[in-house]
């Protein structure tokens, strides 16, 4: 007999919606930088996310972005959901 986890093996592979992915990031954001950020602003598109913001937002952002990325992947599942952060 298999155990249950040969079962669900074959469905791994499969990514959360889109929201999943915006609310994660937005809880990472706001953990880290300390600001709000609406589910308006953010747009992805394979496995690359898109910030509509102010220029000075997406500079703080870009000193922290490798830990946003880090802390989002690792929120849904330690697997490479979001590659790029722009």
């Amino acid at each position: 007999m298999q155990n249950i986890g040969a079962f669900f093996a074959k469905y791994s592979h499969i990514a959360p919606p889109e929201k999943i992915i915006k609310e994660a990031l937005i809880e990472v954001i706001q953990e880290i930088l300390h600001t709000s950020l609406s589910g308006d602003d953010v747009t992805i598109q394979n496995g690359k996310v898109f910030l509509n913001v102010s220029s000075s937002f997406k500079n703080e952002l870009y000193f922290n972005k490798k830990k946003c990325i880090e802390l989002v992947n690792q929120k849904l599942g330690g697997k490479e959901r979001i590659k790029v952060l722009m």
